[in-house]
């Protein structure tokens, strides 16, 4: 369990945390004068983790329990739950003013409205990312002059190009991402549970330092992988099955994304073609991608490798990729123009600092016995072209020559 009392990861990292943070708050000040925003309002878990490393100990489980405001100008308010607002005080020195909050998110008024009231700001423009309804209504009856808007451009705008610092630290938690699915490799033999795997790559990414799992870690065997189920299940893999392993880490506030497809025992010719239908997709996305490159080509580029192969009814239906960080989905997205951009905005491109997850697919859905294959890598755009992040071997069985 998250100790508050204790310091978190950052302590003993490669990476400068204080200079990231100073980073972050720099680059959102930025776009709210450039939105003409006086203050931000958040409560999102990963939003105030971004915006001050407010950590949330109980992620979305207790999103709208702790808030922050942030100003154009001078140091964030931090705003954690009553409870735990001394043991904050105690770690979150970089952060001058932290004030308790009532348990119940529409008792909130009074706290915000002298937050706001010590900046001159009552009649400004709020930005607020994600409110409870009650509480919404009564900040507009107890702000009747100040005027809301939505704060995700601002966010978004500001953590979609990381900097040095924060790609050091998205290193790292790529590289606890892979000590997990090494250990899921490991673990996946006939005979053990989708389960067992799961449960394999949490025990050691908690083990080696996580503060959590991106998501609860996708291991789909045979038939479920031509489906793409959602969830593992008890079912126990069977000489000959492929399972798509993919899972990520929640390490110092940034997420690691890693995903791979290996075959217990001898794969079929059908099996080794798909997997290397998908791991050219892959590769040749991956080549696509430098600054300046249309999101969309790099999903054309991928899907036509599928589309090509013969497999095009079976590709991956969603997005090719998307952006992560702070966030574990963030832009930009991968994907065909319709998919990815605003309504009467320009397609987005390709710009040095994106970090990005590529993960092309086939699902066999017709064959179950067949199953499926996915990918998943992350991607560093740089100045010149790509860095692929992630360097989890893949399966040389189903590399090998048809």
């Amino acid at each position: 369990m998250f100790n508050l009392t204790t310091e978190w990861n950052d302590w003993n990292s490669r990476v400068d945390h204080g200079k990231i943070r100073r980073q972050r708050l720099e680059g959102l000040q930025h776009e709210m004068k450039s939105e003409g925003v006086d203050a931000l309002l958040l409560t999102w878990p990963e939003n105030l983790r971004y915006a001050c490393d407010l950590v949330v100990p109980y992620g979305v489980t207790w999103a709208t329990r702790y808030a922050a405001v942030i100003f154009p100008e001078g140091l964030p308010v931090a705003l954690p739950g009553g409870g735990a607002c001394e043991p904050y005080k105690d770690i979150m020195h970089w952060v001058e003013d932290i004030r308790p909050l009532p348990v119940e998110p529409p008792n909130w008024v009074g706290t915000i409205k002298e937050v706001l009231e010590t900046r001159r700001v009552v009649d400004g423009k709020i930005g607020i990312d994600i409110l409870p309804f009650a509480l919404g209504k009564a900040l507009e009856e107890a702000l009747p002059n100040a005027s809301f808007v939505d704060a995700e451009k601002i966010l978004t705008v500001a953590r979609m190009i990381k900097s040095e610092e924060e790609i050091k630290a998205i290193r790292e938690a790529v590289e606890v991402a892979e000590l997990g699915i090494d250990a899921a490799i490991r673990k996946t033999t006939a005979g053990v549970t989708e389960y067992e795997i799961a449960a394999a790559a949490i025990a050691t990414m908690v083990s080696a330092g996580a503060e959590g799992i991106a998501f609860y870690p996708i291991v789909h065997s045979g038939p479920a992988a031509a489906r793409l189920s959602k969830l593992p299940t008890k079912k126990r893999v069977r000489d000959g099955e492929l399972v798509i392993i993919d899972l990520g880490s929640l390490y110092n506030g940034y997420h690691g994304i890693v995903g791979r497809t290996i075959c217990v025992g001898k794969p079929s010719e059908e099996q080794k073609k798909i997997y290397k239908t998908v791991y050219k997709a892959e590769k040749e996305a991956i080549d696509t991608m430098k600054p300046g490159i249309k999101v969309s080509e790099v999903d054309k580029v991928a899907r036509n490798v599928i589309r090509e192969t013969g497999y095009g009814k079976y590709m991956h239906a969603n997005v090719t990729g998307w952006g992560t960080g702070t966030k574990r989905l963030e832009p930009p997205v991968i994907g065909e123009p319709e998919m990815t951009k605003a309504e009467g905005e320009e397609e987005p491109e390709l710009k040095p600092g994106m970090t990005i997850v590529l993960e092309p697919g086939i699902f066999c859905r017709d064959d179950p016995e067949v199953g499926g294959v996915r990918l998943s890598d992350m991607v560093l755009v740089t100045n010149t072209g790509s860095e692929v992040l992630t360097k989890v071997r893949y399966d040389e069985k189903l590399l090998g020559e048809t």
